[in-house]
């Protein structure tokens, strides 16, 4: 008999992959596929205001960057972190390791989903999906491509919140062995204590999952209830005695005036409370700055995602505790946002993030709920609804999310070379334009460079003085921040008194540049523009 006929065939199951190495097959996908679409034109977008406050921030000193950061209300980890890169960095390594921290709020999301849905037998699906929205929602891609704290923190939550689902779901983890709960347990708290660390409205998923707490303790009984309520309280201490210091910290450098330090945010209208929860729970793509919403390109998408989270509430029905997990980390959230300042909620996206992810996690539990309840358990439903989510999201990436201050400096430099003044209504404009203007971007913070204060006009009267004085004037008009700004029309007649325009600058979307000469003054020629309309 031949070497080759003695040999025998391999057994399928051999090529058969564990339960656990399918887990960590589907973490390495998501991960992948969340870290690709938001590596995708991650420097192509110019940074807003809040980004260059961070950039220039990191390029503080030690003792500066953290007496900054403190007194500005904010905790200083994720400016410590950002401050190792290269003063100079530009915005894709700006940005990369929010895109970094998004993509593993992904992978985590989808082992929250995995954990929710093996309680109807649908684990593996429930993980691909749920991981799935996180990945190619685009207020999760777009916030993915933020240098702000908000991707890391919803990263570190969504850590905690798997361990704090294992703990509702498994009454051995819970209240058992501490060897049965050891990683749920671990991964709660260090990620509670890390999302605590990087920002404050992480504060609301301390006390849903406290409230959570109750319910899970209702469940058990005897030794075990014991076990569970001593591990509580003393995880709940050793969380508290991590970012103590912190707090306390910034609440002397801002002397508790926490509210007044949000006085910018605007009064929450039902418009603005529509294009919040549009972007935030709808799948809309939104302007970062305005908050407006960009025309969608899937009529009828939106009523996916809460039909979804419907049916994941459905699923869990017989699952009270992981329910009461979900929906209070859903809630938390926007109830004490609003009710903390009812006449000026913090109705905000990137305030609402985290809330946004859960509730995406609970819609990928839904699908998985809804496509074994069709059999089709497979790759069908996965594949169909990245489709779906990816057609959605491809947009985002050519529509300007950000308005464009960039091109702006760019059209104003030669006016502002030959003496033109600037008209504005929006205070935080002058900081776009420096940074943006020739060498303004390696200026030091609050560095008036390249723009002095005097060349800066926000009263109509001073306006009028220095175009009777014969010095040309540019009225400049559009959002720098998420505050609340005019209507262009409101701009235009405000402007009405400075005389009839000689030519008139479209920048994209959200900014208009308006120039007026002075009387027998020179002909429009500093605003060369492809987009200038001169007045009729």
């Amino acid at each position: 008999m031949s070497v080759l006929a003695r040999l025998r065939p391999i057994p399928p199951r051999l090529f058969r992959l564990s339960a656990s190495s399918l887990a960590w097959l589907d973490f390495a996908l998501i991960f992948a596929l969340a870290l690709a679409l938001r590596l995708h034109g991650l420097g192509a977008k110019p940074l807003w205001i809040d980004e260059i406050v961070t950039k220039q921030r990191v390029a503080l000193p030690f003792r500066a960057l953290l007496a900054d950061t403190l007194s500005h209300h904010h905790t200083p980890t994720y400016f410590l972190l950002l401050s190792q890169l290269s003063p100079g960095a530009n915005a894709f390594l700006l940005r990369l390791p929010s895109a970094i921290g998004g993509a593993f709020a992904a992978a985590f999301g989808g082992m929250v989903g995995r954990a929710l849905a093996e309680r109807f037998g649908a684990g593996r699906a429930g993980g691909l999906m749920a991981g799935l929205m996180l990945a190619a929602a685009p207020v999760m891609v777009q916030f993915g491509q933020d240098s702000r704290p908000y991707p890391m923190e919803l990263a570190c939550l969504m850590l905690a919140l798997w361990g704090l689902v294992v703990i509702a779901c498994d009454e051995e983890a819970a209240g058992g062995s501490w060897r049965s709960g050891l990683r749920a347990w671990s991964a709660f708290l260090i990620g509670t204590a890390g999302a605590l660390s990087l920002i404050g409205d992480a504060l609301p998923f301390l006390l849903a999952a406290n409230l959570s707490a109750s319910v899970i303790a209702c469940r058990l009984a005897g030794a075990a209830r014991k076990r569970f309520l001593i591990r509580w309280i003393l995880g709940q201490a050793a969380v508290l005695l991590a970012v103590a210091p912190l707090y306390l910290a910034m609440s002397r450098a801002i002397d508790d005036r926490y509210m007044v330090a949000f006085a910018w945010v605007p009064p929450l209208t039902a418009l603005r409370a529509w294009e919040v929860g549009a972007t935030v729970y709808l799948l809309r793509i939104g302007n970062m700055v305005s908050l407006k919403l960009l025309p969608g390109h899937l009529p009828g998408l939106m009523l996916l995602a809460p039909l979804l989270a419907a049916a994941g509430c459905v699923a869990l029905r017989r699952q009270p505790a992981a329910l009461t997990v979900m929906v209070l980390a859903i809630l938390s959230l926007p109830v004490l946002l609003f009710l903390s300042e009812p006449a000026r909620p913090l109705i905000l996206p990137r305030y609402l993030l985290w809330s946004g992810g859960v509730y995406l996690v609970l819609a990928g539990v839904g699908a998985a709920w809804l496509a074994r309840r069709w059999r089709q358990t497979g790759t069908l439903v996965p594949v169909a609804l990245a489709g779906v989510l990816l057609i959605n999201l491809f947009p985002y990436y050519r529509d300007e999310t950000i308005p464009r201050w960039d091109k702006a400096a760019a059209a104003l430099a030669p006016a502002l070379a030959k003496g033109a003044d600037l008209f504005l209504d929006d205070h935080g404009v002058p900081m776009m334009l420096r940074y943006y203007l020739p060498g303004g971007d390696m200026a030091p913070l609050d560095s008036d460079a390249g723009l002095p204060d005097n060349r800066l006009l926000f009263d109509l009267g001073a306006a009028e003085a220095k175009l009777r004085a014969g010095t040309p004037v540019i009225a400049v008009h559009g959002p720098s921040g998420q505050a609340i700004t005019t209507r262009t029309s409101t701009f235009h007649a405000r402007v009405r008194p400075l005389g009839t325009p000689a030519a008139e600058t479209a920048i994209g979307r959200e900014i208009v540049l308006i120039r007026f000469n002075p009387p027998a003054g020179p002909a429009p020629g500093p605003l060369e523009a492809s987009d200038v309309r001169p007045n009729p």
